[in-house]
């Protein structure tokens, strides 16, 4: 919602308090992880995996926390899109760990494309952009937290 010309600013909420960590946190997250592998060191390496990991998991905390204010199937898709990250994070700082701390658990680089890589790129990444993303139908208004998913349900409907 956008504030009216001459009105106070709208107070900050939960939901963007988390979604600015959100984006300073996978902004920064990926030169401290190239830092990590291009130096060979554990503690920018393992420090950027975790920062890219509370970076993801605030998005999805605002994804669901905007759930309950978001039409149907819109819901539907931030529900599944914000829960589809939590392990799989946990999968990518474990890999990363073991990395550097000989006998720690993790899986195999085909293993993480399939359970890390698969799972964020299509149940948060792709999900969450089709929950979230703008309608483009010629430019008509929609209500706020419609998305282009809610809109083809209420054209076909």
């Amino acid at each position: 919602d956008r504030p009216t010309p001459g009105s106070a600013p709208a107070r900050p909420t939960v939901v963007s308090g988390t979604a600015n960590v959100a984006v300073v946190a996978t902004a920064l997250a990926p030169p401290v992880v190239a830092v990590g592998f291009v130096l060979g060191a554990a503690a920018a390496q393992i420090g950027g995996a975790v920062l890219m990991t509370a970076g993801v998991w605030a998005s999805a905390l605002a994804l669901l926390a905007s759930t309950n204010r978001t039409p149907r199937p819109g819901r539907t898709l931030r529900l599944v899109a914000g829960l589809t990250p939590w392990v799989p994070m946990v999968l990518a700082v474990a890999w990363a760990i073991a990395q550097h701390v000989v006998g720690s658990p993790a899986l195999s680089v085909a293993d993480m494309g399939r359970w890390h890589g698969l799972a964020n790129g299509v149940g948060f990444v792709l999900l969450g952009l089709l929950a979230t993303g703008p309608v483009v139908d010629g430019g008509s208004e929609r209500a706020p937290g419609m998305t282009g998913v809610d809109r083809a349900a209420e054209v076909t409907a």
